[in-house]
């Protein structure tokens, strides 16, 4: 939909758009109903409650799977910091196209949760994880090494990185949540600041300029912090951190 925006309108217009979903949204999220007890609230200040974030990082069954699944959004941040230069500068597609492929690794990410749910679930989490950080590290093996051959083996071989990435959120929010009984707010807030921070610092790390490519840069992110991710998954497993029962 954003590349058919910029058909119609130029750079601002976009701004409009963003305005008009944010003003529909904000009517929408009074349609919301809580879904926390007032018993459960907390009513304290707001220094305890923002102190609720540290209290839940000292658990360590937390703080170290919350390192490792956060760094593997970096793999997805770095697409969206480089997808646009490749596709358009180095494969010469115009903007509509590129949306089209941008819209496709979109769909793949969506397929993720839902395959999981359906197939992956009644396996064992920690088989699922593992098998998802080696898919993604391969793919970003193959990715750094073909990925430059052409606009339909970029996408190819990034939608398998998207599917992976995806993929494993399930399983991995599930086991962050379960670490810790309460402090739901605190737990969500780290996990969703934690993904942010990392890829924020992917999208960085790709555009500095020693790499030989914006390729390059995708392919070696997606690899080394699968690979950094699959490694420290095992240690995980082995020192107790994370129940070997699942």
């Amino acid at each position: 939909l954003g590349g058919v925006i910029l058909k119609l309108v130029d750079w601002r217009g976009i701004f409009w758009m963003l305005a008009l979903v944010g003003t529909l949204a904000f009517l929408g999220a009074f349609g919301l109903k809580e879904t926390c007890s007032p018993a459960h609230r907390n009513q304290g200040p707001l220094i305890a409650t923002l102190g609720r974030l540290f209290v839940v990082l000292r658990h360590r069954q937390f703080a170290w799977p919350l390192l490792l699944f956060s760094a593997m959004s970096m793999p997805f941040m770095a697409y969206l910091g480089v997808s646009s230069y490749v596709f358009q500068n180095r494969f010469g597609l115009s903007p509509q196209e590129f949306s089209l492929f941008f819209a496709g690794n979109a769909a793949v990410s969506v397929l993720g949760p839902v395959l999981h749910m359906r197939f992956f679930r009644h396996l064992r989490r920690r088989r699922v994880i593992a098998c998802h950080l080696c898919t993604a590290c391969l793919c970003g093996l193959l990715l750094g090494l073909f990925g430059g051959r052409g606009p339909w083996t970029f996408a190819a071989l990034y939608a398998c990185v998207t599917f992976a990435g995806s993929a494993l959120r399930p399983p991995a929010t599930v086991l962050m949540m379960e670490s810790i009984k309460g402090d739901n707010g605190a737990v969500t807030a780290l996990i969703n600041c934690g993904g942010l921070l990392f890829g924020s610092f992917s999208m960085f790390l790709a555009t500095l300029p020693f790499w030989p490519g914006q390729v390059a840069a995708a392919g070696t992110i997606a690899c080394g912090v699968s690979a950094l991710a699959l490694v420290g998954w095992w240690a995980l497993l082995r020192t107790g951190i994370v129940p070997k029962r699942r």
